[in-house]
């Protein structure tokens, strides 16, 4: 399993393009989430977090993804990892 900081530091996660976040559907992404890439896994949770991320429903919708597929990242993996990218986003504002 990769570690998500080390992702961080090869630069997956900060680079990543969110341009077209809202075009892909949440089938899209969690077709991504059954991938065995991590790259490709990060992208996805990635595009859901910009996607979703300032819905009211925002936890509700994650819980969904995350209980209807066996993600390759555990549920405490990718809570925790979008938590830190919401830290980093709102320190940016």
């Amino acid at each position: 399993m990769k570690n998500l900081h080390s992702l961080r530091l090869q630069g997956y996660i900060d680079d990543l393009p969110l341009d077209c976040a809202c075009e892909y559907t949440n089938r899209q992404l969690k077709k991504f989430l059954h991938t065995d890439i991590a790259y490709q896994q990060t992208l996805a949770i990635r595009l859901l977090n910009k996607r979703i991320g300032y819905q009211k429903d925002y936890q509700k919708q994650l819980k969904e993804m995350l209980d209807d597929n066996p993600a390759y990242y555990t549920k405490q993996e990718i809570e925790g990892f979008l938590s830190l990218i919401n830290e980093k986003e709102n320190k940016v504002k």
